[in-house]
């Protein structure tokens, strides 16, 4: 400021300065007359000036006087100054990086966060082969293999694969696009051959059904026999490996692998919860499950 108390006539060539003290200015508290003055002169300053800066400097300069960054949401903000960022000359190559992928990692984090709290997954084709079990066993282990499923398919986000491992058993899911293929295999079964045998099913899928799923509001209880003849070809993980010979785009996709069904669901979520709470469990299958986890069984149920 000059000895009479106002702003000095060349503050009003520097646009990254008056910025500057716009921005400081909404961080002021009562009784703070200069920051009070600050704000009405870089305002219309800003506002006169912006039609004559670069680009990039324009777009800053008209989002701050829409509003603030100190009104904004932070990761929003963020969000918009890389944008801007991206185009200036002298920019930090690597830092810029670090703010992409740290943005992409929480959006990420929250695009997870909303599916798995949307609505369950609706099941379009269902074929299960549990002639190993008991007679009576049956129709619990049925159940089960469509609540576990259900409940895994919930918690893989589109684009994603996992593998969740119980004991001698591992449940897949691979999830293209919020279109979700499941299998349940014991531990011998090949992790990637499995995921072959998913990604063909899914192509079957979509060949036969195009996309009729995504109207799809109910449980589905028409056979689809191309799932039966997949479920007794490829008992054979040799079958399997004949696909993943020609399905190269696999090997991008990492999998991630869960050691326990606890560890695929959310926090402060529990297995024993979810069963009590199943409509995919008859009272029946709920004692079958609660009896096994006393014996130490209950991996047989998968």
């Amino acid at each position: 400021m000059d000895e009479n108390g106002k702003f000095k006539e060349n503050i009003k060539r520097d646009a990254r300065g008056l910025l500057s003290l716009y921005e400081a200015a909404y961080l002021r508290v009562h009784g703070e007359d200069i920051l009070e003055d600050a704000l009405v002169f870089t305002t219309a300053n800003l506002k006169s000036m912006a039609p004559h800066l670069s680009n990039r400097l324009e777009k800053q300069v008209t989002h701050a006087l829409v509003q603030s960054i100190h009104f904004g949401n932070p990761r929003i903000e963020a969000r918009n100054f890389i944008s801007i960022y991206e185009e200036d000359e002298s920019k930090n190559d690597l830092l810029l990086r670090f703010a992409i992928i740290d943005y992409n990692a929480l959006q990420l984090l929250h695009k997870q966060e909303l599916y798995e709290e949307g609505s369950d997954p609706v099941i379009l084709a269902n074929a299960s082969d549990v002639s190993r079990f008991g007679f009576f066993q049956r129709s619990s282990v049925k159940e089960f293999i469509v609540f576990v499923g259900r409940t895994v398919a919930k918690r893989t986000p589109p684009g994603q694969r996992q593998s969740v491992q119980h004991e001698e058993y591992k449940i897949h899911s691979y999830n293209q696009n919020g279109l979700c293929a499941l299998g349940f295999m014991d531990d011998h079964y090949p992790v990637r051959s499995a995921f072959s045998l998913l990604n063909q099913v899914l192509d079957e899928y979509r060949k036969t059904f195009g996309d009729s799923w995504k109207i799809v509001q109910a449980d589905k209880v028409e056979p689809w026999p191309y799932l039966n003849e997949a479920l007794n070809k490829f008992q054979d993980p040799a079958e399997a490996d004949k696909l993943l010979k020609i399905q190269r785009e696999l090997d991008e996709t990492k999998i991630i692998l869960h050691k326990t069904i606890d560890s695929v669901l959310a926090r402060g979520e529990k297995l024993d919860s979810l069963v009590e709470k199943s409509s995919d469990l008859s009272a029946a299958s709920q004692m079958f499950y609660k009896q096994a986890k006393k014996t130490n069984q209950c991996c047989t149920i998968l």
